[in-house]
C-alpha cells in the first residue's frame, strides 16, 4: 500500500485498465465456450488445474502429496481421456528411471 500526500491509502500497483479487463473477460468467455464444446478438453483442463493445485500445498507432508497424486492418477486413468493416459504413461516412465 502507498499513501498519497493527503494520507489516503492507494494500491501499490496501478489498477488494470478497462481494456485489460475487457480482454481478460473476453478470453475467459472464450475459454468457457471452448470447454463447453468438448467434454474431453474440459476434463483435461479441470484435471490440470487440480494437479497444479496439488503442488501449491507446500505444507502437506510427502505422504499426503503422494496420496493425493495417486488419487489424481486413478481419476485421470478412469476418465478415459487418451491425453491424460499419455501423461500417466510418461510419469510411470520417469518413475522407473
Amino acid at each position: 500500500m502507498q499513501v498519497d500526500p493527503l494520507g489516503i491509502k492507494t494500491a501499490s500497483k496501478p489498477l488494470p485498465s478497462s481494456d485489460h479487463v475487457r480482454s481478460f473477460l473476453k478470453s475467459r468467455a472464450h475459454l468457457e465456450t471452448t470447454l463447453e464444446r468438448s467434454s474431453a478438453l474440459k476434463t483435461i483442463y479441470g484435471m490440470r488445474q487440480e494437479l497444479a493445485g496439488l503442488w501449491e500445498r507446500s505444507n502437506d507432508s510427502r505422504e499426503q502429496l503422494f496420496a493425493r497424486l495417486q488419487d489424481w492418477c486413478h481419476r485421470a486413468e478412469a476418465s478415459g481421456v487418451a491425453q491424460l493416459a499419455g501423461i500417466l504413461q510418461g510419469a510411470i516412465a520417469l518413475e522407473r528411471v
